[in-house]
């Protein structure tokens, strides 16, 4: 009994193990002040986030110099701060019980299904999406801005609210690869569902259990679109409105100035758009393909219920449940207003071209 067992604790340690890194990266930008111990209890810790007390102290100092040293007032640029502090201190709580709710369900699904539900994937996307996206506004945007013949920055304030504004863009890229990441485990733990429901027989009693968790997932979702939504629906405005903003810049610079190329225009473009572009797809992807596992889950169980016409109760179930899921409706919902998908990308395109290249005058 005991060697049945080990390759469920060593699943579900490995599962802690990569968790408990994912809360620390986002307790490291700030976003986050949740944890999860070896047991799987998350709780919310009052501690300061380990970068961004970091960047405060030396930001302070940095400021205290310059008005003393240079006589320059830098005052204003601090304020781009406070927006940081309040992401990983508002809903903790509730953001707390939907980890929680989403941990206990990983590490009991083998115990009640006898199977384990596969993180890997996830978490591989997860670290390479924050990764990738860190490199892109640590290293590369910031070089590609600095070394453009358009001069952006001329003096201290813009290259300090620049540079702010890079880490606001590796906050956000935390944020959104955490919603990411819980996207991806819910549609992990369907999936493992759904495979349990071709291998064989269901009982009453697992039927019964595998139609709670699925409303539990339900929930959880709900609490955590909840929790985020203010700060998506800002976030994805925000992106809006850079994405316009350099569109209608570089289209400018090129019709205005002679001297810069079509080439340079898209590679400005590119510099400026494609990180929040690629940000905003696989939030919107991991989203899209979580939502769609639960579809196809929720047709496959209305159509098992034919198997079983013969046992009442199992039969009972599967058609409340069909009941319960007759009309199809989005799961990942912003605010309850608009609709977490691809179709969301698209909107945003759209929108800005609208606003930026209908604009100029054809024969301009």
């Amino acid at each position: 009994m005991l060697l049945e067992s080990r390759p469920e604790f060593s699943s579900r340690d490995d599962f802690l193990k990569r968790f408990r890194r994912a809360l620390w990266i986002q307790h490291a930008f700030g976003v986050s002040s949740v944890f999860i111990d070896t047991t799987g209890k998350c709780s919310v810790r009052k501690t300061g986030p380990v970068i961004i007390v970091g960047i405060f102290i030396a930001l302070y100092l940095l400021i205290a110099w310059l008005v003393v040293a240079q006589n320059e007032v830098l005052s204003l640029t601090c304020y781009k701060f406070n927006i940081f502090s309040t992401f990983w201190r508002p809903s903790q709580t509730s953001l707390a019980q939907c980890w929680q709710m989403l941990v206990d369900k990983i590490i009991h699904f083998p115990v009640l299904y006898n199977r384990t539900v596969s993180t890997t994937l996830a978490f591989r996307i997860f670290w390479s999406w924050v990764i990738a996206l860190s490199i892109m506004f640590s290293f590369i945007l910031p070089t590609l801005v600095i070394r453009s013949r358009v001069k952006l920055m001329q003096d201290i304030n813009h290259y300090m609210l620049f540079f702010m504004r890079m880490f606001g863009y590796l906050a956000q890229t935390t944020i959104c690869a955490s919603f990411g990441l819980f996207a991806m485990l819910v549609r992990s733990v369907i999936r493992e569902l759904q495979a349990f429901l071709h291998d064989g027989a269901v009982s009453t009693h697992q039927m019964r259990s595998i139609i709670q968790l699925y409303r539990h997932v339900c929930q959880m979702i709900d609490c955590f679109c909840a929790v985020y939504g203010w700060v998506l629906l800002l976030m994805f405005f925000e992106h809006f409105i850079i994405i316009t903003d350099r569109s209608f810049f570089a289209i400018r610079m090129y019709r205005v100035s002679a001297e810069i190329t079509f080439t340079q225009i898209v590679r400005m473009m590119s510099t400026w758009i494609m990180p929040l572009f690629i940000n905003d797809f696989l939030l919107s992807g991991s989203c899209t393909a979580a939502e769609a596992a639960l579809h196809e889950f929720e047709k496959h169980l209305c159509n098992y219920g034919k198997l079983y016409e013969d046992n009442e109760e199992v039969a009972f179930l599967v058609t409340s449940f069909t009941f319960y899921v007759a009309e199809p409706k989005p799961r990942f919902r912003i605010l309850n207003a608009l609709n977490l998908n691809i179709a969301l990308l698209y909107a945003v395109l759209i929108a800005t071209y609208l606003t930026v290249f209908l604009q100029f005058d054809p024969v301009q």
